[in-house]
């Protein structure tokens, strides 16, 4: 096994070596999930306290996105996550909900009229930060989960909220430097929880090796002293005295049948 098994693109292992760390990766970073859910959607739930008091006007609007799609949403992979099956789609119930929280986001600065709708993509740099910092979701998926909600972003500004192009290009910048600092983060965090498990995986393999090494050497120790004991036992039955002893031995055994 060697280092040149990991894909550096994408930070994937051979097959089998993979299929074991899928398995390592799910059992540590299952209950981040869970507890990741629990917190998305408190926030989303709390932020809807600001939507009442800051946009009364559209408090409904804001609100159903809020409460009767994302947060049922981000519910129901919570619940998902107890089931069997759930280590098979992970990568996709968890970028999912990040996806949906992105574009209940772009939606409300859809709904919300300027200047506010164009300083409220600010909750976007939050969910895309997120994608990269959550060490479940892989380094693919979380880049593909983020740019794909800059792009929907800019279609909604520039063909539904008519976004003048100085602030469009302003958001953008920052949205796009986002994302580019949070894919640096998010491949070398799970590259080196990567690398980590790599060096667990061949101590392991060696200490395995060790044992059965061992294990060979005990035997063949016991098949060298049994073979030894018999060596031993067969030289000395060979010689003149031990058949004296045991002619000897036949004699007083006969006297004392006949005495009977």
């Amino acid at each position: 096994m060697n280092g040149s098994e990991m894909n550096l693109i994408t930070l994937q292992f051979s097959e089998e070596l993979e299929s074991n760390f899928l398995d390592d990766y799910f059992k540590n970073f299952l209950n981040q999930v869970r507890y990741g859910c629990i917190l998305g959607i408190f926030l989303w739930a709390v932020y809807g306290i600001l939507d009442s008091r800051l946009f009364p006007d559209f408090r409904f609007q804001l609100w159903l996105i809020r409460y009767a799609i994302v947060c049922p949403f981000i519910l129901g992979v919570y619940f998902f996550s107890f089931h069997p099956h759930f280590k098979r789609f992970i990568q996709a119930a968890i970028s999912l909900p990040l996806l949906v929280a992105g574009l209940g986001v772009i939606a409300m600065t859809v709904i919300l009229p300027p200047p506010i709708s164009s300083d409220y993509y600010s909750g976007l740099i939050l969910i895309l930060m997120l994608c990269y910092a959550f060490p479940p979701l892989s380094f693919l998926h979380s880049a593909l989960t983020a740019w794909a909600l800059v792009v929907v972003y800019d279609i909604a500004a520039i063909w539904l909220s008519h976004t003048p192009l100085q602030v469009l290009a302003r958001n953008n910048f920052l949205l796009i430097s986002s994302s580019l600092i949070g894919m640096f983060a998010a491949y070398y965090i799970e590259l080196y929880i990567r690398r980590d498990f790599l060096q667990s995986y061949r101590l392991k393999a060696e200490r395995e090796k060790s044992d059965r090494l061992q294990q060979q050497v005990t035997q063949l120790t016991i098949e060298i002293d049994q073979r030894k004991r018999e060596r031993q036992v067969a030289e000395i039955t060979e010689t003149d005295y031990f058949q004296q002893l045991q002619e000897k031995s036949r004699l007083i055994r006969s006297r004392a049948k006949q005495q009977q």
